[in-house]
């Protein structure tokens, strides 16, 4: 059974959010879009780094257009309820949320059941919990759970991993790479009908397993130690073309940390920088500081604003979310007010067009100026 055709504000919200996404980021980069399957049922599995921002990544890059589970606290508010569900978000309550609403999680994964059984694809993260540790952690059953009761009513459901590396999740033009691994045939590893418990706890293996492969796991042992390691390598060597490389680089470095205890190791006395990516030539910023300065004048206010939502977070895991889900939306209503104002203030189609053009050209101004002043700081490790 095809998955179901899906409406026309789903399909312009998902537009709007891949553009942003590819604005707020440098580079995004997907692998293995070609593995998922498009007619039959299809569950993601992805890791979870970065709350918000890797379910609207896997949602806009994959070639489905999925449902996600998301957590039950964020839709207290009826406003904020509207558009997450919406963009086919649904909440998934936990202990601390109170034993009422976590009794709502049954008919929530019935729900994820019926929509994979009719051959639509959900979200899922088997973590629980975000995390940005380089590392898989334990995976809850409940997506288990949703995969036997979807295989007693159609049997062709996959679960496709899928693993999120970002090379900076805290700051705006970063890079981040998704990869989609190799599909596993639910059937296949818990049986058709659905075997006893413990091959469903299997099937949590081989999808753990299969994270570890297109994550940056490091193990329980001694984490902080060759997380530094692996750092202290990256350091000294340039950013390669693909982040598909610079991730294969940093997987080979970890094993090679974990089995030799002297990788990685610093010299004595040695002062370790923060590399940061290639910067814009001084003539460059130079040439185009007035286009800076106009743009800034357009832009400070949801900039201020922003940032004073950040500061107030009390977990900076959401950070990244935060700063792109209100600058989307701030940045545009700007983007339609200076339009309004353009066109109410111009005689002709050719002025309008010239003023609003130049000055989105000078907001753009502002972000070029603000990637390579964050560069220079050195707040971050990132690809050179």
């Amino acid at each position: 059974m095809a998955e179901r055709k899906t409406s026309v504000r789903y399909s312009l919200l998902r537009l709007w959010v891949k553009l942003g996404l590819h604005i707020y980021f440098r580079e995004i980069e997907v692998v293995g879009k070609e593995k998922v399957p498009k007619n039959v049922p299809v569950l993601f599995a992805v890791n979870h780094p970065n709350t918000a921002l890797d379910a609207l990544l896997t949602a806009c890059f994959s070639p489905r257009h999925p449902w996600f589970l998301a957590r039950g606290d964020v839709f207290r508010r009826d406003f904020m309820a509207r558009i997450f569900r919406a963009f086919r978000m649904m909440p998934v309550y936990r202990e601390r949320d109170g034993v009422a609403q976590v009794k709502e999680n049954t008919e929530v994964f019935s729900k994820s059941a019926r929509i994979l059984a009719r051959g639509g694809s959900l979200i899922m993260f088997p973590e629980g919990s975000h995390n940005r540790q380089w590392r898989i952690r334990d995976l809850r059953r409940g997506l288990a759970r949703i995969a036997t009761e979807t295989v007693e009513r159609n049997p062709d459901l996959v679960v496709i991993p899928v693993g999120i590396t970002y090379f900076d999740p805290t700051y705006a033009f970063s890079d981040v790479l998704v990869q989609f691994g190799d599909p596993i045939k639910v059937s296949e590893v818990i049986g058709e009908p659905a075997h006893p418990v413990h091959r469903q706890d299997e099937l949590m293996k081989l999808i753990g397993e299969r994270l570890e492969e297109i994550t940056l796991h490091i193990g329980d042992a001694d984490y902080e130690d060759i997380y530094k390691r692996v750092k202290y390598l990256e350091q000294h060597e340039p950013g390669a073309e693909k982040l598909r490389d610079d991730f294969a680089r940093l997987k080979k470095w970890i094993d090679e940390c974990q089995n030799d205890p002297a990788c990685g190791k610093a010299k004595e006395g040695e002062l370790l920088k923060t590399v940061s990516r290639k910067t814009f030539p001084l003539i460059a910023l130079i040439v185009t500081l007035p286009f800076w300065l106009i743009g800034k004048v357009f832009t400070i206010v949801p900039q201020l604003i922003i940032y004073g939502m950040v500061k107030k977070l009390k977990d900076d895991h959401f950070t990244g979310a935060v700063q792109f889900i209100a600058g989307l939306v701030m940045y545009t209503v700007l983007f339609i007010g200076i339009g309004v104002w353009s066109w109410f203030s111009t005689l002709t189609l050719f002025w309008f067009i010239l003023k609003w053009g130049s000055l989105t050209f000078c907001m753009f101004f502002v972000m070029l100026w603000e990637e390579h002043f964050q560069n220079f700081r050195d707040r971050r490790f990132s690809r050179s």
